[in-house]
C-alpha cells in the first residue's frame, strides 16, 4: 500500500472513531514495530476514554463493523484502532 492511500485510510479511520466516540478529543498516534518481527510496523491508533468497559466495547464494535470491516483489505495490518481507559 502506498503511504497516501495508508494516510488517508487513517484520517478516514479517525474521523469514523471520533464518531464513534464524540466526547473523547484526545487521540495517540505511535509507530509500533513487533518484536518478534522487527520488519513489521504499523501505526496504532488510541483514544482516551473513560466510559465504562461494556459500552467502550460496544462502541469500538460499532466502529470495526461499521468501517473498519469494509476497509480490511487495504489496512490490513498497517493500521490498529484502540482504546486506552483514563
Amino acid at each position: 500500500m502506498h503511504e497516501e492511500r495508508l494516510l488517508e485510510l487513517l484520517n478516514e479511520g479517525i474521523r469514523h472513531l471520533h464518531k464513534a466516540f464524540p466526547e473523547s478529543q484526545c487521540l495517540i498516534l505511535a509507530l509500533e514495530v513487533d518484536h518478534e518481527l522487527p520488519d513489521w510496523e504499523y501505526l496504532a491508533v488510541s483514544i482516551k476514554i473513560s466510559l465504562s468497559v461494556e459500552e467502550a466495547n460496544s462502541r469500538l464494535n460499532a466502529f470495526t463493523h461499521s468501517w473498519l470491516l469494509r476497509h480490511a483489505a487495504e489496512v490490513g495490518d498497517r493500521l490498529l484502532f484502540d482504546l486506552e481507559y483514563v
